[in-house]
C-alpha cells in the first residue's frame, strides 16, 4: 500500500519510512518536539547547524540524520530546553518594554476623586 504525503504539512514527516536528506526549520521542529520559532534560538545556541550557510534571512535547512540523532539524544534535549528557557525571559522583558538589567518602573497610581 502506498501513501501520498503532503510535505506542506510538517507533521506528515512523522509517518514516513525514510526522511528526506534535508529538512526546513518547521519540519525539524516537528521531529524534535519543539516549535518552529524555537529553531533560531537553538541555532544561536550552537545546538543546531544549518547546512549550506547563507545569509541570515534565507531559508535554513538541516541534515535529517543529525536531526534524528538529536531527537533520540536525552542530553541534547536537556541542553536545548535549557537554552530556550534562558532565551524566553529575555524575550518577555523586550516585549514588555524592559531591557535586560533595567528595573521595571512602578505603575502610576490612579487618582480616585
Amino acid at each position: 500500500m502506498q501513501f501520498n504525503f503532503d510535505f506542506s504539512d510538517p507533521r506528515s514527516l512523522l509517518y514516513v519510512e525514510r526522511l528526506p536528506g534535508r529538512l526546513n526549520a518547521e519540519q525539524a521542529a516537528v521531529l524534535l518536539g519543539f516549535q518552529a520559532h524555537d529553531i533560531p534560538t537553538l541555532v544561536r545556541a550552537g545546538l543546531l547547524k544549518p547546512v549550506g550557510g547563507g545569509p541570515r534571512n534565507c531559508v535554513k535547512y538541516f541534515h535529517s540524520t543529525i536531526i534524528e540523532r538529536n531527537r533520540l539524544d536525552e542530553r541534547w534535549h536537556d541542553k536545548a530546553t535549557k537554552a530556550l528557557l534562558r532565551r524566553r525571559p529575555a524575550e518577555t522583558r523586550k516585549s514588555n518594554g524592559h531591557s535586560q538589567g533595567e528595573p521595571s518602573k512602578p505603575e502610576p497610581e490612579l487618582a480616585m476623586n
